[in-house]
Order: structure tokens, then sequence, then C-alpha cells
């Protein structure tokens, strides 16, 4: 921190009329002072008024830096980090994944080559879910670095942003329920299934299972008509779900808006 000449002008002379006024007050007090309780009286007056410029030019750092940091983290937040979590739940398809099943319940339905197809596309349906979790994520960072500049979503879009936590919450609700749906059978005839891999592997090992084991177990799933319901429906609550937080997403972003309409100053 500089002074300028003119602050030590003015420190000099807020000394200079502190003395004086002491020495006209009590006339005889400068004779029992020593110099050193001056330079101390000089130096504590010294630090007492850098305190205080030191506040001024402070706070005057944090307006610029907002003002100027403001408009590159909200248009930051508005055309990429939003666009990217609009991009990433447009890419996630729970009829990928619908697509790969029998229209009614059958213990024929899948062959060597769906079997692969099927678990592949479970794969990709599982790592679709968690980019859209990872978006928000995203969000979460963009809007907290706004925040500490003293901004914050607009009423209206937090409501929509509030929205969006709890749907992807339930998204994942839905996809633990479909995984423990396909494991309480599988690991009855010793598989087990995780979205990460591409391939059901033995249970309690990490080898691949056999096509031909997996080819068997996947049709004597998908033989009852109750489970085949039951995956279904979960997929039909995915694609419900994921359609609300693309509404909630569009009303947030609202790309033809201004950008006080997407932040605005914190009370």
């Amino acid at each position: 921190m500089k002074f300028k000449f003119i602050d030590c002008i003015s420190v000099l002379s807020v000394v200079l009329i502190f003395i004086f006024s002491i020495s006209a007050t009590f006339p005889s007090s400068h004779k029992e002072v020593k110099i050193t309780d001056w330079i101390s009286v000089f130096i504590n007056i010294l630090i007492a008024y850098a305190a205080i410029k030191g506040i001024n030019i402070a706070r005057d750092w944090k307006k610029a830096l907002t003002d100027g940091k403001i408009p590159e983290e909200g248009h930051k937040l508005k055309f990429d980090t939003l666009d990217k979590c609009n991009e990433s739940i447009f890419k996630f398809l729970p009829t990928i994944l619908e697509f790969q099943l029998p229209s009614k319940a059958s213990d024929d339905f899948f062959d060597d080559k769906n079997t692969i197809d099927f678990f592949l596309s479970y794969h990709r349906f599982n790592r679709d879910i968690d980019n859209v979790r990872d978006s928000v994520y995203d969000i979460h960072d963009a809007i907290e670095r706004i925040r500490f500049l003293g901004w914050d979503f607009c009423d209206d879009k937090l409501v929509e942003f509030n929205n969006i936590n709890h749907l992807v919450d339930e998204l994942y609700v839905l996809r633990f329920q479909l995984d423990k749906l396909m494991n309480d059978f599988f690991t009855s005839k010793g598989i087990y299934f995780k979205g990460d891999r591409e391939f059901p592997t033995v249970r309690y090992k990490s080898d691949a299972a056999d096509n031909a084991d997996v080819k068997t177990i996947l049709n004597d799933f998908f033989s009852s008509k109750e489970r085949l319901s039951a995956f279904k429906r979960t997929l039909e609550n995915m694609s419900s779900t994921r359609g609300l937080f693309i509404n909630s997403l569009r009303l947030l972003t609202d790309r033809n808006g201004r950008l006080i309409d997407l932040i605005m100053p914190l009370k």
C-alpha cells in the first residue's frame, strides 16, 4: 500500500494539531513527557490512519473485482456451464435401453449378440446419468464463485435450479431401483452387474461372466411379465423425470434473456 504526498501531510497535520492542543490545555505537560512518548503517539496515529486507509482501499478493490468478474463469470455460467448441462441431459436417453427390451415377456428373446448390446446400452445409460450429475455439479461450482462476488441466481431462476437438484437426485433413485431389480435376480444366479462395467461379472470375482450363462439368465429375467413391466415402468419414470429436468433447465437458461435476468446482486 503506497501513501501519496497528501496523505503524509494529512497525518502530520493531525499530529501537530494534537500536540498543540495538548500543550495549550496543559502547558506544563511537555516538561514531563519524553520525546519517545511523542514518537510513540505519532506512530500510533500513523498506524490508525493506515488501517482506515487500508479498509477503504480493500473496499475499492473488492468493488473493482466484482465489477470486472461478474460479467465474465455470468457469461461463463450462461453460455458454457448451462449449455454443457443441456447437452448432457439431451444425450441421456432412457429409450436407448428400452429399445433393447422384448415387447412382451419372453424366454428366448436374447441371443449372443443382443445380450452384449443390452449390457453395452446399460453401461452407456449409466455413464450418461453420471455426466448429467457432473454437469449439475459444475453449475454448483459456477454459482458459488458468483456468490463469492456478492451475486446469486434471480429468485425465479433459483427455484428452477433447486428443481434441477431434486430431479437429478430422482434420476439416481430410479437408477438404483433398476440396478436392484436386475441384481436381486442376477445375484441369485451367481452373476453380478455393475453399471460402470460393460458386462456382468461372476459374483465375488472380477472375471467377466460367460456370455452363454448371461444370455440364459437375461432371458429368464425377462420371461416374467412382472419383472419386464417393472423394468419398463422405471424407464418410463426416468423419461418423465428427464422431461421435467429439461423444462426447468430451459427456464433457467433462457438464452434470449439478459444476464441480469439470470443473476442479481445479493441483498
